[in-house]
C-alpha cells in the first residue's frame, strides 16, 4: 500500500498521545475519528489544527509537521537563538511551501483557508526577508492573470496574515477559490479593488462591509521569486 504524505505526521501524533492505535490517539489529541478518515481520504491535514494539536501538547510546530528538530517546544525555543544565527548567518531559511497552487486565472477551488497543509520546503536567502522568516510561506502560481507581475509555476512568498494593510500583492480566499491579486483601495469610497496585472482577465470591486465572508485574506505577498 503506498504511503500517504501524511503518514509520518500521523505517527508523530500517535507518539505525542503515546499510543499506537488511531482511536486513542482522536482521543487523548481531541479529534473526532470521522475528522481522521477525512484527513487521510484527502491526504492532508489543515496547518490550524496542527498547530492547535502542537500549542495544546507542548510539542514543537516544526517537528510535528515535518520531524525536524526538537520535539519539545521549550527545547525547540532555547535553540531557536542558535538556529536564527546560523541561518541568518550563513544566509539560508527553510521556508514551507503549501501543497495547493494559488490561482492567477485557472481557479482553484478550497473549502476553507484551513485547507493547507505542507509537504516540502525551499531553502532561500533569510536576508530577504525583512523582520525575519516567522510567518512566511510559500506557494506556487497557477495562470495567467498576472503576467507579467507573476509568470506561471513562479513562486510568491508571503507573510500570513487575515487584514488588508496598504495596497499590494495578497494571497486571499474569493467565492472559494484561492487565489493572488493585487488589492488597492478605493479612496472615493474605501471599498476594495482586486484586481489582475493581465488586462484580459476581470478585476473587480469589493466592499468588505456588505459580505465578509466573500473574501478572505490569507497573507500579504512579500517576495516572488519567477
Amino acid at each position: 500500500m503506498k504511503k500517504r504524505k501524511i503518514d509520518s505526521i500521523l505517527e508523530r501524533m500517535r507518539d505525542v498521545a503515546n499510543t499506537h492505535k488511531d482511536v486513542e490517539m482522536c482521543e487523548k489529541l481531541g479529534i473526532s475519528y470521522g475528522t481522521l478518515d477525512n484527513w487521510k481520504a484527502r491526504d492532508s491535514i489543515p496547518l490550524k489544527r496542527l498547530k492547535q494539536i502542537a500549542k495544546e501538547n507542548n510539542v514543537s510546530y516544526a517537528w510535528l509537521e515535518s520531524g525536524e528538530g526538537e520535539k519539545n517546544a521549550e527545547a525547540e525555543s532555547k535553540m531557536m537563538v542558535n538556529d536564527i544565527a546560523v541561518e541568518y548567518g550563513s544566509s539560508s531559511a527553510s521556508i514551507p511551501v503549501l501543497d495547493v497552487k494559488v490561482s492567477a486565472g485557472s481557479g482553484n477551488n478550497v473549502d476553507s483557508i484551513d485547507d493547507f497543509s505542507v509537504s516540502r520546503r525551499l531553502s532561500v536567502d533569510a536576508s530577504l526577508f525583512h523582520g525575519g522568516v516567522e510567518g512566511i510561506r510559500a506557494v506556487q502560481v497557477d495562470g495567467h492573470s498576472m503576467v507579467p507581475v507573476l509568470l506561471p509555476d513562479s513562486f510568491v512568498f508571503f507573510r500570513e496574515t487575515d487584514s488588508w494593510s496598504g495596497d499590494g500583492l495578497y494571497v486571499l480566499v474569493f467565492r472559494g477559490v484561492l487565489m493572488v491579486k493585487l488589492v488597492e483601495a478605493d479612496p472615493k469610497t474605501g471599498n476594495l479593488w482586486v484586481k489582475s496585472a493581465n488586462k484580459d482577465y476581470e478585476s473587480w470591486e469589493y466592499d468588505p462591509t456588505e459580505d465578509q465572508s466573500t473574501m478572505q485574506i490569507v497573507g500579504r505577498v512579500v517576495r516572488v521569486l519567477l
